[in-house]
């Protein structure tokens, strides 16, 4: 059947790709761990396995220049900058063995490389890692016409006629990099993903081994398919030196339309008839927004479809077909577009205008407005790229999202100050693989921030996949709990622990290091002993203001104030100090070591752990083991000290009075109210921060799951706290009264102490201190969450 004039395209031009990308680069921020430093003997060792053409390295005996390796140490995109010294180009899998070896027996940390065409930092270097480049492993092995299957070397694409791959592999990408991060192209859709087509695999172990599982046999069900724990593995259970792949032939015909829709609600019935009308020729179906036509268009300097016909336009749709004959497919074709266009004339017409290829050039040249969106962004500015997966009925939502996250901070179309030009959602409509650029000036952390982990939230809200087809690598790899639990993740580093017990493969990818408890304890410890001592004279002041009622002077803190600085000078505020930043660092080094055994003791199926089991966990131990002793002490030490003649002269001094006076119960008087007061935090925060939110969600009539927008959420934390402070001070008067130097004999308990305090100074006394403790928290809340 023929095509219809009024869809011929006339004239169109192909403009072919070119790409440069400017070199501003970030940091890589992963801690470098335990592994060995890079040597001049290991280098001579290197040496005697590799010929002197295939090593690169600032090192002796080399001494190449440090800019010779920038092409390996730095991402395309400028984003990433690695610091590695070697670089090593093997060509067989029995140097990559020996190479693994070596590295393996010295604990040298090494990082795979294919093209370093990928979006993530997957192939660059955390720190200064060995780069082991495939680049020089690129031959085709073997070729079955009649099967269709390859055996092929990491390396670049080789060419069979009349095969196709089943991936695209465009630039400088390796096929060796595609599988490890199960790269899918824009023809899934068509031929599915590399676990269905890759059919068997060459692995060089972290030890060196070779697990040869290179089979070409289609059936094959003989135990566990090891293969495919290294597809998206992203090299860090070994390397990849050989691969067998599936390759259908390649279609005689191949034809391609672009579709101009009024709105994103016009997407699904079009993609159902597309399925509908094209069934099995149809091979692609792209999706792009209208901010990324016109910022193709811009930089083609050509217009796709007629402006006169696509008026406002908000979406466009590429649709492809590939068969074996191309009468066939346009029968096919126009089957479709005449269903289409029947609705122009309709109330709500599904497309405003399309054009149709009539030739190979016009078949690439509608192509470049779908693939020419990335190298237009990467010649606009520096785009942070986000490649997910969430329900195709959500594409447009979450990437408006993103443009309001952005216009709310200020960045995105907010005048001539703006950092972010242009924010696009495009991709693959048949996978549900949704690509968002953000276009900006330069990488800032003022953009990062707004960024992440806003898009990976509003990605889990729809349980969807923080990372569709291009890994985690050093963006994502510390966000992956959006997308996995915390079984899957144990499971993931087990894992891996299996193959790498020595951790050296790509390390700070796709597993992050565990953190080990002595560096746990370390950081808790110091954290929490800066914050008590920039605090304390808040906690002073507090803590004198709840003192028996009668003896706080009228004018409250100020007085306390006024008269602490007239009698003691700036000392007088520290009294007690060295007792609490003491008692803070060992609460915060006990949080830090228990918090995750207590989860994982106390988590429900989907690794969660509710506010009730939260009570019963690390605060806790922490009120027991840390908080009751040092309160009771710095509490002590604080009455003391106001005193005509105080006795305590510190902490250790102060201490050992307490026990042979008091014994060990001594310094644990108060501890009903600590634990109390612990636990009605945690209670109180929790149920008031999530009342709230759930409120204010519900009146700004946002989608379930939506996130809310930061500055409502600050403002939901800050009355969370508000309350959390008003309804415990009462349990921290009493704990403090408990705590002072004649509660031995004043108080039977803590509850006689309460009933005593009502009856004597009245219930507004069970708020005394309110004011210092809200400052001390206005203090430490940034100091903690920063």
């Amino acid at each position: 059947m023929p095509i219809p004039r009024h869809l011929r395209l006339r004239r169109f031009r192909h403009v072919p790709p070119t790409f440069h990308f400017a070199a501003l680069r970030s940091m890589a921020t992963i801690h470098r761990g335990d592994y060995a430093t890079l040597t001049e003997d290991d280098v001579k060792h290197f040496a005697t396995i590799l010929a002197s053409t295939s090593i690169l390295s600032s090192l002796p005996p080399f001494n190449h220049p440090q800019s010779d390796l920038d092409s390996y140490n730095n991402d395309w995109m400028g984003k990433y900058k690695g610091h590695s010294k070697l670089v090593l180009k093997p060509k067989s899998t029995t140097e990559v063995s020996a190479v693994l070896k070596h590295c393996y027996e010295r604990k040298l940390a090494v990082v795979p490389q294919g093209g370093n065409t990928g979006l993530v930092g997957s192939a660059v270097p955390a720190n200064d890692e060995v780069i082991l480049s495939l680049a020089n492993m690129s031959k085709i092995r073997t070729f079955d016409p009649m099967s269709g299957i390859i055996v092929q070397k990491e390396g670049k694409s080789a060419s069979c006629q009349k095969i196709i791959y089943v991936i695209d592999l465009p630039y400088s990408c390796q096929i060796g990099g595609n599988i490890s991060t199960n790269a899918g192209g824009l023809r899934v859709l068509r031929y599915g993903s590399l676990h269905g087509s890759v059919l068997g695999l060459e692995v060089v172990l972290p030890n060196g081994e070779i697990l040869d599982q290179l089979s070409t046999m289609r059936k094959d069900n003989t135990g566990y398919d090891l293969k495919q724990l290294f597809i998206g593995a992203e090299g860090t259970l070994g390397i990849v030196t050989a691969v067998s792949i599936l390759c259908p032939p390649a279609p005689r015909a191949q034809q391609n339309l672009v579709l101009a829709l009024p709105s994103y609600d016009k997407l699904p019935e079009v993609f159902k008839l597309a399925k509908t009308y094209l069934s099995e020729v149809l091979s692609a179906f792209e999706l792009f927004d209208r901010e990324a036509y016109d910022l193709v268009c811009h930089h083609t300097g050509k217009r796709g479809l007629d402006e006169n016909e696509i008026g406002d336009s908000k979406f466009f749709v590429l649709i492809e077909t590939s068969g074996g004959r191309a009468e066939h497919d346009e029968e096919k074709l126009s089957s479709l577009l005449e269903t289409l266009y029947a609705t122009a004339t309709s109330p709500s017409p599904l497309i405003n205008s399309g054009v149709l290829s009539q030739s190979t050039d016009q078949f690439a040249s509608l192509w470049s407005l779908r693939e020419g969106i990335p190298e237009a962004a990467g010649k606009t500015g520096k785009v942070y790229k986000y490649d997910i997966s969430v329900p195709v009925r959500e594409f447009m939502n979450v990437t408006n999202l993103v443009r309001n996250r952005l216009q709310e901070r200020g960045l995105y179309r907010c005048g001539p100050s703006s950092q972010v030009s242009y924010v696009m959602g495009y991709g693959h409509v048949g996978d549900g693989n949704l690509h968002i650029n953000v276009v900006a000036n330069a990488y800032n952390q003022e953009i990062e921030k707004a960024l992440e982990p806003f898009v990976f939230e509003v990605v889990q809200s729809h349980k969807g996949s923080i990372s569709a087809e291009h890994g985690l690598g050093l963006q994502k790899t510390q966000h992956l709990h959006y997308s996995k639990s915390q079984v899957s993740r144990d499971w993931m580093r087990r894992v891996k622990l299996l193959f790498d017990d020595k951790g050296i493969m790509n390390p700070g990818k796709v597993v992050a290091r565990e953190t080990k408890p002595w560096q746990s304890l370390t950081a808790g410890t110091f954290a929490g002993a800066v914050e008590a001592f920039i605090t304390y004279p808040t906690e002073f002041v507090k803590t004198r203001s709840q003192f028996d009622g009668n003896k706080v002077p009228k004018d409250g803190p100020i007085a306390i104030i006024r008269d602490t600085w007239a009698k003691h000078g700036p000392k007088g505020f520290y009294s007690g100090c060295t007792a609490l930043v003491v008692g803070n660092a060992a609460k915060a080094g006990v949080r830090f070591v228990s918090y995750d055994k207590f989860k994982q003791m106390l988590a429900d199926k989907d690794g969660r752990v509710s506010a009730p089991r939260s009570l019963v966990g690390a605060g806790m131990m922490e009120a027991i083991l840390a908080v009751t002793p040092s309160e009771t002490i710095k509490t002590k030490l604080i009455d003391d000290s106001k005193l005509p003649q105080p006795r305590f002269r510190g902490l250790i001094h102060g201490s050992a009075c307490i026990v042979r006076e008091e014994g060990l119960l001594g310094i644990y008087r108060g501890l009903f109210p600590v634990m109390m007061r612990q636990g009605a935090n945690s209670a109180v925060r929790f149920t008031t921060y999530s009342t709230l939110k759930q409120f204010v969600q519900s009146n700004m009539r946002l989608r379930e799951g939506v996130p809310l927008p930061s500055s409502v959420t600050f403002g939901v934390g800050a009355v969370a706290g508000l309350v959390t402070v008003y309804t415990t001070m009462p349990l921290d008067v009493i704990k403090t009264r408990m705590q002072s130097l004649k509660a031995r004999s004043q108080y039977k308990n803590s509850f006689d102490c309460a009933y005593q305090t009502f009856v004597n100074d009245g219930i507004t006394s069970f708020w005394r201190g309110t004011t210092p403790r809200l400052a001390r928290l206005m203090v430490s809340s940034p100091m903690i969450n920063s």
